[in-house]
């Protein structure tokens, strides 16, 4: 049950880190937490100390709970005050486009 409620926090964390253009920060998490911590203790678990599959299923459960915990620390961090800014210069180089083409899709109906 743990390993769930981190899994969908970290999730959504990620997405939204995705949408707001911090693909690499995401990207970079996940390399740690899973290839540097996860796997690893999820090996010695499961030979070293002889749990079978309960210790790979501990591995990835600490995995999950450091990209969780890494997410929160990101946005902890960010600047939101630009981050509206970025986002609001983006859809005003945008909208002039997204309108025109909402606009000839109209007229094709």
């Amino acid at each position: 049950m743990l390993f769930f409620v981190a899994d969908y926090g970290q999730g959504l964390l990620i997405s939204t880190l995705r949408s707001i253009g911090k693909e690499k920060e995401g990207s970079y998490l996940m390399a740690r937490a899973y290839y540097l911590f996860g796997i690893p203790i999820a090996w010695l678990f499961c030979f070293n100390f002889e749990f079978g599959w309960t210790g790979l299923a501990i591995g990835q459960t600490i995995a999950v709970y450091l990209m969780f915990i890494g997410c929160l620390r990101i946005f902890k961090n960010l600047d939101w005050n630009l981050q509206s800014e970025v986002i609001a210069e983006k859809l005003k180089s945008d909208s002039g486009d997204l309108s025109t083409k909402l606009m000839t899709e109209m007229v094709k109906m």
